[in-house]
C-alpha cells in the first residue's frame, strides 16, 4: 500500500453516530461518484478535529468570500457560569438557539478579561494589539 493519502472529496453528509462503547463516531457520506462511504474516528481524534473546525471554516469564509470580517455567527440563547470545585477552574457553557453548547474551563485571567471586553464591548488584545480571540492555523 502507497504512503500517499487518497484524497476522497465528499458531496455530502448522510449520517453520524456514536459506537455503542462511546470509542469512535461514524461519520456516513457520499462521495463524488455518488457512492456511500464511511468514515470511523476514534474519540481523541473527533476532540481533534472539533477543536480545529471553527478556525479552518473562518479560514474557508475568508477564502471564499475575500473578506476578513466575515464570521460563522450562531445566535446565543444561554450561557452558564459553573463554579468548580475548590482548587479547579470554572466552567463556562455557551448554548447556541439550535441547541449546540461548547463548554471553556476558564483560567482566573481568562475570566477577568472576558469580563472587562464584556464590560467594554471589545475583543481582549494580546501585546501587540491583536485580536487574541482568532485562532492561529499552522500551514
Amino acid at each position: 500500500m502507497s504512503d500517499r493519502a487518497r484524497p476522497v472529496p465528499v458531496q455530502s453528509l448522510t449520517h453520524v453516530d456514536v459506537s455503542c462503547s462511546g470509542e469512535h463516531i461514524e461519520l456516513g457520506f457520499i462521495d463524488q461518484r455518488g457512492q456511500a462511504a464511511t468514515l470511523y474516528l476514534p474519540q481523541d481524534c473527533l476532540l481533534e478535529l472539533l477543536q480545529l473546525l471553527p478556525a479552518m471554516l473562518q479560514e474557508a469564509l475568508e477564502r471564499h468570500h475575500g473578506a476578513a470580517i466575515r464570521r460563522a455567527l450562531y445566535p446565543l440563547a444561554d450561557w452558564q457560569l459553573i463554579e468548580a470545585a475548590p482548587g479547579r477552574p470554572p466552567v463556562l457553557s455557551l448554548t447556541a438557539a439550535d441547541g449546540f453548547t461548547v463548554s471553556f474551563a476558564m483560567t482566573p485571567e481568562a475570566a477577568a478579561t472576558l469580563g472587562e471586553a464584556l464590560r467594554r464591548g471589545a475583543a481582549p488584545r494580546d501585546a501587540r494589539g491583536r485580536d487574541k480571540t482568532r485562532p492561529r492555523l499552522n500551514h
